[in-house]
């Protein structure tokens, strides 16, 4: 609105229309940025959805962390830094960005880096990254090189208060011997535990990450671990990270690729007792079942874990489903299923959940719900919920 409407009109508006106006523009940043901004309130709401999260990228991020270092209102806007392709022919700008960023957000909570080569950025800006990013509550590294085990490990111990840890596709430029690992950990890592609870997502990473994590020198408090892996064919880097940490764990998610299902189903295979090495945990997930053949064989390895159980200690079990070939639910074990949770072992268990893709007729929730009625009958609820 422009003049020569009436002043009255032109008055601050009620904040739930102000919040119908800007749901309705959100994610048409053209909109948005061509309003008129008749209210004063309108201007902090626009600049909250376009600023919420920002994604910094190429060769001009140097310009942009002036900016936010120099707009104090935008700055503590930020919650989300998306930080990507940091090449070797440009770390220059990024020295300079990374030296100021993170003293610039102080209202950042999500810090996510990709395709980021610190192996080429200097001392000085890799310690502002482990530093100055200090209200970071959850860090999620993919593809990320650093030029030692040991910068890998400083980043960690720079941020003691994590919810949130991800890494995958983790590694550095130096080579190092087991026995420098160790003493690099020592040398680098204050053993000073912190309570906040932290989940862990572990994809695709270096067996010296799993030992690591392994060794007890991490400072990290781990309630939570979500581990999907296409190489630890005997499952012994799991049972090792357990068997650290396993006692404190209250939520566990396994995602285990189909290639990997010829080792754990084939006959004479030792399974490592992973729930006895959890005796606190509340919640078990079994994530990535593709129902399409001929993946969908093999998943036997799910009722020998359930199996595992030796305490009333489990309260929910989840399921995640591709399903793309209905009648391809027919090879998954459901009595199998049924009849281990119906174990008086399983006396605490209160709910099954399935999160379903591509069930977009609820043909799966049905033929599932059916199989799965004794649990039902003796009152645990079993839920679907469709994934797009």
């Amino acid at each position: 609105m422009t003049p020569p409407y009436p002043s009255a009109i032109k008055q601050r508006l009620p904040p739930e229309i102000i919040d119908q106006i800007i749901d309705q523009l959100r994610g048409n940043n053209r909109a948005l940025s061509k309003c008129n901004l008749v209210c004063r309130s309108w201007r902090p709401a626009a600049r909250y959805h376009l600023f919420y999260e920002v994604k910094l990228s190429g060769k001009m991020p140097h310009a942009l962390s002036i900016l936010f270092r120099g707009f104090t209102p935008l700055s503590l806007i930020i919650r989300i830094l998306n930080v990507s392709e940091v090449a070797s022919n440009i770390y220059n700008s990024w020295d300079k960005a990374f030296s100021t960023l993170g003293s610039s957000l102080p209202a950042l909570h999500t810090l996510r880096l990709t395709n980021v080569y610190f192996s080429q950025l200097s001392s000085a800006s890799i310690s502002s990254v482990i530093y100055g990013f200090q209200s970071v509550k959850n860090l999620h590294m993919s593809s990320v090189i650093f030029h030692s085990l040991e910068d890998f490990i400083r980043l960690i111990q720079g941020h003691k208060q994590l919810e949130e840890l991800a890494i995958r596709n983790v590694w550095w430029e130096s080579e190092e011997s087991e026995e420098s690992i160790r003493q690099s950990a020592t040398r680098t890592i204050s053993y000073i535990s912190v309570t906040t609870p932290c989940r862990v997502i572990l994809q695709g990473v270096s067996h010296r990450i799993y030992s690591w994590l392994a060794s007890g020198k991490c400072i990290l408090n781990i309630a939570s671990l979500e581990y999907c892996t296409t190489m630890d064919h005997n499952l012994t880097s799991l049972d090792n990270l357990l068997s650290k940490f396993g006692s404190n764990l209250h939520n566990l998610s396994l995602n285990l690729h189909p290639m990997m299902h010829t080792f754990l189903i084939a006959p004479g295979f030792q399974y490592p007792q992973l729930l006895s090495r959890c005796p606190n945990l509340e919640s078990l997930e079994f994530v990535g079942i593709v129902l399409s053949p001929p993946l969908s064989r093999g998943y036997g390895w799910i009722l020998n874990v359930l199996e595992q159980a030796s305490v009333d200690q489990l309260e929910v079990v989840s399921f995640h489903l591709l399903c793309n070939q209905l009648p391809v639910l027919n090879q998954v074990l459901w009595n199998g299923i049924a009849r281990i949770l119906s174990n008086p072992i399983y006396k605490r268990l209160r709910k099954v959940v399935f999160h379903l893709k591509g069930d977009a007729d609820n043909r799966a929730k049905t033929s599932i719900t059916e199989r799965l009625s004794s649990l039902s009958a003796r009152g645990v609820g079993l839920e679907c919920i469709p994934t797009y």
